[in-house]
């Protein structure tokens, strides 16, 4: 019955992106967009520089995501422990969270979404302009998808695929590399 699926569960494009926020048992770290279409680390340790390949694809992760497996959610079942956390932050103030847990070379995501911005959208007496119609749009459209995304995930686990769950749970130690040492250059020798 899978085969007649739709397995996608997410589809973000990469420059609505704000930040990407990874959580595991002992540590946290965040990864920034920049101006330059490049990913930034907060607080990066001294002497420490980012893997740029490896934190890009850490958070490009939910520009497609896909599951291979689905099941109803039990709630009296504590065979797995959701310690890890994915939260992307869009743009537009959409947040999507995805707590992890792996087990047997498995990885289960529970998903959730909201947006956060949470001013109310109202119609003035005069006349709005076209640009603060399409701002007020978008916004009521983020809010719907969002709240549709909640609902239709709610209750379920997914399985997804190793090479994604990696990437999930990357660790901060692999995406930092020492910075390299500047050469010394010899002193000029006199003859």
């Amino acid at each position: 019955p899978l085969d007649y699926l739709n397995h996608e569960l997410l589809k973000i494009d990469r420059v609505n992106i704000q930040s990407v926020t990874i959580t595991g048992p002992n540590e946290t770290y965040v990864l920034n967009s920049n101006d330059s279409n490049g990913v930034a680390l907060e607080n990066i340790p001294e002497g420490k520089e980012l893997k740029t390949n490896e934190a890009e694809a850490v958070f490009t992760a939910l520009t497609y995501l896909s599951f291979d497996d689905v099941r109803k959610e039990k709630p009296d079942d504590t065979s797995l422990n959701f310690d890890r956390k994915f939260t992307c932050r869009l743009k537009d103030s959409s947040v999507y969270d995805l707590s992890i847990s792996q087990k047997e070379n498995k990885t289960y995501i529970k998903c959730c979404a909201e947006f956060t911005d949470k001013t109310p959208v109202t119609k003035k007496a005069e006349v709005e302009s076209q640009e603060e119609l399409k701002k007020k749009e978008a916004k009521l459209l983020a809010t719907e998808k969002a709240e549709k995304f909640k609902a239709q995930h709610s209750g379920w686990l997914y399985e997804i695929p190793s090479y994604k769950a990696e990437l999930l749970t990357k660790k901060l130690a692999d995406l930092l590399q020492d910075k390299p040492k500047p050469e010394k250059t010899p002193a000029p020798t006199e003859p």
